[in-house]
């Protein structure tokens, strides 16, 4: 398993997390800061789900030579 594949399995992994405790740590441009389920769901649903997506693609596709780059 390549660290990619690793760092992929982390970020899917921590958008699971930010699901089961109610928060996830999500970057503004130069800002960052925790984003609550309570306090604003539909941007704690899309940055849970951009973790869970972004480090699903890249473990299964990326990694794997799925996509291919013919020239």
């Amino acid at each position: 398993m390549g660290i990619l594949k690793i760092v992929a399995a982390l970020m899917a992994l921590y958008g699971l997390y930010g699901i089961y405790v109610g928060k996830v740590y999500a970057k503004d441009k130069w800002s960052a800061r925790y984003v609550y389920k309570a306090d604003e769901p539909i941007a704690y649903w899309i940055t849970c789900l951009a973790y869970v997506g972004v480090g699903t693609f890249i473990y299964f596709f990326i990694d794997s030579g799925a996509i291919n780059n013919s020239s």
